[in-house]
């Protein structure tokens, strides 16, 4: 038997119904989001109305609830925090109010995936499903496209705010956050324009497991919340981390990738796609050295850094206060002692 002739090429797959214009089409896309279609290129312009309404709504959201929230926490745990540094207490305020609206937007995004996705042959199984589907074949519903686009608008908008904060400190992973928001925007925009939607939901999904993780344990060390209860949410920050970035991601998704897809008659494109998995990769390797860094910053006294951040600032301790915090019987003794003679 001859194998059919596929019913258009890669490129046709998305200039399709372009005839019908904005109106037509985008009526029919949100009349029922059952409906499977090819990927489009008017899909990519709802990325902007996502990106404004979701600017708007942090803004709105930051002055009108996180800003209250996050003072009458800082306040109730360290009472007299905001009066002996007040410059600190505002940082740690703006702080709080990014990490709180993206612990809510990863949560969502999460649950909506489990939601719209989990019951799907390709979720549950392992990746090599999907790999070994021709993606000029699927077709994909509203929804889960839906949910591409409104990704993509987050990362577009999590570079804008990133350019913003430049202006009043640059971090200490600065690079790194620039090169992790430009890749994480290319490989949105470049598997949706190839149909790699079901890796791409699957590599947005392990990202947003550990980073909801990593903003809650960075809203309770804002806010002062005592050591032991940050002692258990950063275990649970390191146990996700390795887990979902360091052992599923490049498991599930870029051996398995590199297993089906092999190097031979591949575009340059894929070459990208590809390259720009495994720059993720290395990133979430030098992140994870700096997230273990924070047990050393609560013993070195510089809780105040965000050791993602800060990660020089927060490790690092001069020689006199390393030799006092060195407690010896010697020590202690003439401790005991200046403590009598007072």
């Amino acid at each position: 038997k001859t194998t059919p002739p596929l019913p258009m090429s890669i490129s046709s797959l998305h200039s399709q119904m372009t005839f019908q214009g904005f109106q037509s089409y985008y009526t029919m896309f949100f009349s029922n989001m059952g409906e499977l279609s090819y990927p489009n290129v008017f899909d990519h312009f709802l990325v902007i109305p996502f990106f404004i309404l979701m600017t708007v709504g942090r803004v709105f959201l930051e002055r009108f609830a996180f800003s209250p929230l996050g003072r009458f926490l800082c306040r109730m745990n360290a009472p007299t925090f905001h009066i002996e540094k007040p410059q600190e207490f505002e940082k740690k305020i703006i702080k709080f109010q990014e990490q709180t609206f993206k612990c809510l937007y990863h949560c969502f995004v999460a649950l909506w995936a489990l939601w719209a996705f989990s019951d799907f042959r390709w979720w549950s199984s392992d990746i090599r499903y999907t790999m070994q589907t021709d993606v000029r074949l699927l077709k994909f519903s509203s929804m889960h496209k839906l949910y591409y686009i409104f990704q993509t608008a987050f990362h577009l908008h999590s570079l804008l705010y990133h350019y913003i904060e430049r202006r009043n400190h640059v971090r200490d992973d600065d690079l790194q956050m620039q090169i992790h928001h430009m890749a994480t925007i290319f490989l949105l925009v470049g598997s949706f324009h190839v149909g790699h939607l079901r890796i791409g939901t699957l590599v947005l999904y392990v990202h947003d497991m550990s980073d909801v993780f990593v903003a809650i344990t960075k809203i309770f060390n804002y806010t002062k919340f005592r050591d032991g209860i940050l002692v258990v949410l950063l275990s649970n920050l390191v146990l996700s981390w390795a887990y979902y970035r360091l052992y599923r991601f490049p498991k599930d998704v870029i051996l398995i990738i590199m297993e089906q897809i092999g190097f031979a008659n591949k575009s340059t494109f894929d070459y990208s796609l590809m390259f720009g998995l495994i720059v993720l990769f290395i990133l979430h390797v030098i992140w994870f050295y700096q997230i273990i860094q924070i047990p050393m910053a609560i013993v070195y006294g510089n809780e105040e850094y965000d050791t993602t951040e800060h990660w020089k600032e927060a490790t690092k301790m001069d020689k006199k206060e390393r030799e006092r915090r060195i407690v010896t019987p010697q020590s202690q003794h003439q401790e005991l002692h200046s403590h009598k003679q007072q």
